[in-house]
C-alpha cells in the first residue's frame, strides 16, 4: 500500500498519512519469502521492520509528507549512519577489552588462532 493511497482527505479534519500495522509487515515478509529471498534476508528485513514499527508513534502513523521517496531516503541514511556509529563504538569497546586483557595477562600469550578473515 502506498502512502498516498492511505492518506485521508484534509477536509475531514482527520490526520493524513499511512498507519503501519504488524500485519502489513508480516505480509511483506511473506511476499519476500515467496519471491525466493533467502531466509537470512527475510530475517534481517523482519528485524529492521519491527524496529521501525516500534520507533513509530503510538498511533503507528507515518505522516503523508514523510511518505515521499526523498524523506524515506533521508530516514534510511540517518538510520544507517546511526547503526554504523553504534557498531563502531562496539568494535572500539571490544578492542579495548582485548587490550586490557592482554595487559593483565589474562589471555593466552601463545600464538592466536586466526579466523576466516584473519581476525
Amino acid at each position: 500500500m502506498r502512502c498516498a493511497e492511505a492518506a485521508r482527505l484534509p477536509e475531514t479534519g482527520e490526520q493524513t498519512g499511512a498507519v503501519i500495522t504488524s500485519e502489513m509487515i508480516r505480509s511483506y515478509l511473506e511476499t519476500l519469502s515467496r519471491r525466493g529471498r533467502s531466509r537470512n534476508t527475510v530475517q534481517m528485513y523482519g528485524t529492521k521492520l519491527r524496529a521501525f514499527y516500534h520507533y513509530l508513534p503510538s498511533d503507528k502513523r507515518v505522516e503523508e509528507a514523510k511518505c515521499n521517496p526523498w524523506c524515506l531516503r533521508k530516514l534510511y541514511l540517518a538510520t544507517r549512519s546511526e547503526i554504523e556509529r553504534n557498531v563502531r563504538i562496539l568494535a572500539e569497546q571490544a578492542y579495548e577489552q582485548i587490550l586490557d586483557a592482554e595487559q593483565l595477562g589474562t589471555e593466552d600469550s601463545g600464538p592466536r588462532r586466526r579466523g576466516k578473515h584473519g581476525c
